[in-house]
């Protein structure tokens, strides 16, 4: 009791401090010197200074390095308290090297229906001066392995930063593109296709790229009101339209839009909000700490997600689910779940059997992983991608991905 009053506490001195907007250095150093009296009590008790930390960092504006430093540290002590049982389970000690101490590579989706393509993309980089390597598993993927010192970025990062940059590209994470991948595999003609939970556009763009060859219909849906209508202007600047598919934006809670389109779609892709560990130590932008309690709430919603998508699914359609972070309730319980409860109408379909990777990109590693986290789980197989960031030396923050087919009507 002691220790929740003493970090309570100092997590309300923080936010008033940070709320009248004094960035001097005395402050800021009195700050932090609060934050470094609450670190030791994070690793034993994460959802106690959750709500006060997240609130004052958010709130910190000039403080710098010095605030960056201890986010780091705070992201640090989440990966203790989470994922670092876990990855020793799995014998992975140096994953938090990979997730930390290693630079983060910069990933591009080339979009196939500006003509320019992969090759096109390369060939621009080559020009540029940039050491870059195909992504095997993605005919659309590139990515960059080193930059010269003036490397023109504004023409390259089309995206959330450089909205209105270059059209033939979209910055993305390798794993990312897995996931579209995977739900068109099976599709050689017209077809309609759901994004559930699309966010910023990163899925729907790899599902126009394999949709731009056959035509369809691709639905993006985002409950948030702001992303929604940041994707639908990423959609508009990357001129979607020229994809030979059909895109429709909507802006309205998943489980209720599944329920009004029964058995309608060939392939949904569920990428719902997760815990976002996944980012750890990566994300420059705004940030969370992730505590059991939001964890488990995340994993209720994502198993509803995901049955909403079973049931929106014609036979023989497919639904990807991926998250970005590593936590077993997250991943393998809730796949395991939604398997379970769909008994004799799905099944979790081999991803190596319409993706593949070689070299450093090996994707049977993270196969394998999935493997030791259901015998750990003591759960009954099933076929999924553990994408830990060791497996591919840091060239991606990773995440988890399954692909599930539906047999028959539910």
């Amino acid at each position: 009791m002691a220790d929740f009053l003493s970090t309570r506490d100092m997590g309300s001195d923080i936010v008033e401090r940070l709320a009248e907007g004094d960035t001097s250095s005395a402050n800021v150093d009195f700050i932090m010197e609060k934050l470094e009296r609450a670190l030791p009590c994070m690793s034993n008790d994460m959802d106690v200074v959750q709500n006060s930390i997240k609130t004052a960092l958010s709130r910190a504006r000039g403080v710098g390095e010095k605030i960056t430093g201890v986010r780091r540290e705070i992201e640090r002590a989440v990966f203790q308290k989470h994922l670092l049982p876990l990855f020793s389970v799995l014998s992975m000690p140096s994953v938090e090297t990979a997730m930390f101490d290693r630079p983060q590579r910069t990933s591009f989706l080339a979009l196939r229906y500006q003509k320019k393509g992969r090759e096109g993309v390369a060939a621009q980089l080559q020009k540029d001066g940039a050491e870059f390597e195909e992504i095997p598993w993605c005919s659309d993927g590139v990515s960059i392995a080193q930059v010269p010192i003036r490397f023109p970025w504004g023409a390259y990062k089309s995206s959330v930063k450089y909205p209105n940059a270059n059209p033939s590209v979209y910055e993305s994470d390798a794993t990312r593109m897995i996931p579209s991948v995977l739900a068109t595999a099976h599709i050689h003609g017209h077809a309609d296709v759901l994004d559930m939970c699309a966010a910023l556009g990163g899925i729907s763009i790899g599902l126009l790229n394999a949709l731009s060859t056959h035509g369809g219909h691709l639905i993006s849906n985002d409950r948030d009101t702001r992303r929604a209508a940041g994707l639908q202007n990423i959609l508009e600047v990357h001129h979607a339209r020229e994809s030979g598919a059909k895109n429709t934006v909507m802006n309205c809670d998943a489980e209720h839009l599944v329920m009004r389109y029964p058995e309608q779609f060939d392939a949904i892709s569920c990428d719902p909000s997760s815990s976002g560990l996944a980012n750890l130590g990566r994300d420059k932008g705004p940030w969370d700490i992730s505590s059991s309690e939001r964890i488990a709430r995340c994993a209720l919603e994502q198993r509803r997600l995901l049955q909403g998508a079973i049931h929106a699914l014609k036979v023989n359609g497919r639904a990807v689910y991926s998250v970005e972070t590593f936590t077993v309730e997250e991943c393998e319980r809730v796949v395991s779940d939604v398997l379970q409860h769909f008994r004799g109408a799905v099944r979790a379909l081999d991803p190596m059997r319409d993706i593949s990777g070689t070299g450093h990109w090996d994707l049977e590693p993270a196969l394998q992983l999935s493997e030791k986290v259901q015998d750990h789980l003591c759960m009954e197989h099933f076929p999924a991608l553990r994408l830990s960031p060791e497996i591919f030396g840091g060239r991606s923050r990773g995440g988890f991905v399954a692909c599930i087919e539906k047999t028959a009507s539910t």
